[in-house]
């Protein structure tokens, strides 16, 4: 549907804001703290994409169902990486200005993930169970 695609665009785009706002002149451990962030967040992406092969698209389809590599723990790991990234980037652009884009990044990143997730439910009816026994993003808590 129209909205699902939109809020895809939206998702992935958001962090462009980013690009609108003043670097920041930080401290040499926020220079580090921000390179440990997206050089883990963008690790995890390339490892979460490698177990998604044919399955990964940015718009919403069911291109299979994956349940192994990160996905035997949570159901959205590409989504928990870009945020990883999203944050570290932040720390590189002047505040609060960036926290706010950053934190209402997460928004459409959610209306993603229910999207993805109604779609995933209709394709394939093992998914219920899968949602039953797995965290959306973070084991244990959400």
């Amino acid at each position: 549907g129209a909205m699902p695609t939109l809020i895809a665009i939206v998702g992935s785009s958001f962090p462009l804001l980013f690009l609108f706002l003043q670097k920041a002149h930080t401290d040499l451990w926020l220079t580090c703290l921000s390179m440990i962030l997206i050089i883990v967040g963008g690790m995890a992406s390339i490892y979460t994409l490698s177990i998604l092969g044919r399955s990964f698209s940015v718009l919403p389809s069911a291109r299979g169902l994956v349940l192994m590599g990160p996905y035997r723990f949570i159901r959205h790991p590409l989504y928990l990486a870009d945020q990883i990234s999203t944050f570290g980037i932040m720390f590189q652009f002047a505040q609060p200005w960036s926290l706010l884009i950053a934190i209402a990044s997460f928004a459409p990143q959610l209306l993603r993930m229910h999207y993805e997730e109604e779609l995933l439910k209709a394709t394939y009816p093992s998914y219920r169970d899968y949602m039953r026994t797995t965290s959306r993003l973070i084991p244990g808590l959400y």
